[in-house]
């Protein structure tokens, strides 16, 4: 995780928040980087985690990487909440029909914004989905609130956080060993 902004002090994030400011950036630059956000109980530290490996597998090690280094350096203290900000292609399946292909190959597809958060304490995953709509050139031209269905709306777990925040805590553990 590459640093962008790490500061003390930051005032609490809310997903309400953390989605406003996505939005801003994608509208303003055409999209989103993957951004971690994560929230200690001394301070706060927000970087893009550029050049992600191309599977799932390996950029879980990377999310658990990003979250151990975090840990190590002791800038945010007790981790509270972590937040990702990230793109995503997005299918929907027809009734009971399971899908036929991954969102990436389906005509279909949606192309999303997703921010997801995590509150470490009590394991609680929540997300937000906006569809990215673009103009006929391929720019960015709005961001509307989107509801993936087939799961309870707004709580969806990411795999990566949980990879994110199980370095955070090796490190903690290694740091009081």
């Amino acid at each position: 995780m590459s640093p962008e902004r790490r500061q003390k002090r930051l005032p609490r994030f809310t997903l309400e928040e953390v989605t406003r400011l996505a939005k801003e950036t994608a509208i303003q630059s055409g999209g989103h980087t993957p951004t971690v956000i994560a929230e200690g109980a001394s301070g706060s530290a927000i970087g893009q985690l550029k050049n992600l490996p191309g599977t799932h597998q390996a950029r879980a090690r990377s999310f658990y990487t990003a979250g151990h280094a975090l840990a190590q350096s002791g800038e945010v203290g007790v981790l509270k909440q972590v937040f990702l900000i990230s793109e995503a292609w997005i299918s929907i399946a027809a009734g009971d029909k399971a899908l036929e292909m991954p969102p990436s190959q389906d005509p279909d597809r949606k192309e999303v914004l997703v921010v997801y958060s995590l509150r470490v304490e009590g394991h609680r995953a929540d997300a937000v989905f906006l569809e990215m709509l673009r103009d006929a050139e391929g720019q960015l031209a709005d961001l509307k609130d989107f509801k993936p269905g087939g799961e309870e709306e707004g709580r969806l777990e990411n795999p990566l956080l949980d990879a994110f925040v199980d370095g955070f805590r090796v490190a903690m553990s290694q740091k009081l060993n």
